[in-house]
C-alpha cells in the first residue's frame, strides 16, 4: 500500500522475507507511471519512494533520506530533466558513487552516451519490461561492489 509516496510492506505470505534489501527513490511526474513502477519493484525491493519531480528528489536526497538507488524520467516539464538530477546529483562527493538509471520515451545515441559518461545507465522507457528493469538494476549494484 502507498502512503505519502512510500510502498508500506504487506507483511502477508513468504514473499516478504525475499525482498532484497534496498532503498529505491523514483522521480517521475506521471502519477501513474510513478505507482506503476512502485508496484512493480516493491515485489522485490524493500523500500520504493516516489516523488514528482527532480527538485523534490534532490531535496529529499540531500536532507539525509536513506537512498541506495535512484529512478529518473528524463523529461520532466516544469524543472529539472533527468539529465540535470543525475549531474547535481554527481557534483556531490557524498552521491557520486550511487547507481542512477534515467528512464526516457526520447532515447538518441547521444543523450544515452551522455547520461553513460555521467556513470548512469538509460533506458528506454517503451521497451522497458520488468526483467529488464530488474536486471539493470542488479547489473548496476553489482558494479558498485
Amino acid at each position: 500500500m502507498a502512503i505519502d509516496g512510500v510502498l508500506k510492506p504487506n507483511n502477508t505470505g513468504p514473499e516478504q522475507n525475499e525482498k532484497i534489501d534496498l532503498s529505491i527513490l523514483i522521480a517521475d511526474d506521471d502519477p501513474s507511471f510513478r505507482e506503476l513502477l512502485q508496484r512493480k519493484l516493491g515485489k522485490k525491493y524493500s523500500s520504493i519512494e516516489t516523488e514528482k519531480s527532480g527538485e523534490l528528489l534532490i531535496s529529499r536526497l540531500f536532507a539525509g533520506s536513506k537512498v541506495d538507488f535512484i529512478i529518473t524520467d528524463y523529461n520532466m516539464p516544469g524543472g529539472m530533466n533527468g539529465l540535470e538530477v543525475i549531474k547535481k546529483i554527481r557534483a556531490d562527493t557524498r552521491f557520486k558513487n550511487i547507481p542512477i538509471i534515467m528512464l526516457t520515451s526520447s532515447m538518441t545515441d547521444s543523450l544515452k552516451q551522455e547520461v553513460e559518461e555521467l556513470g548512469a545507465l538509460c533506458l528506454s522507457k517503451d521497451d522497458i519490461k520488468d526483467d529488464e528493469l530488474y536486471k539493470a538494476i542488479e547489473k548496476l549494484r553489482e558494479k558498485q561492489v
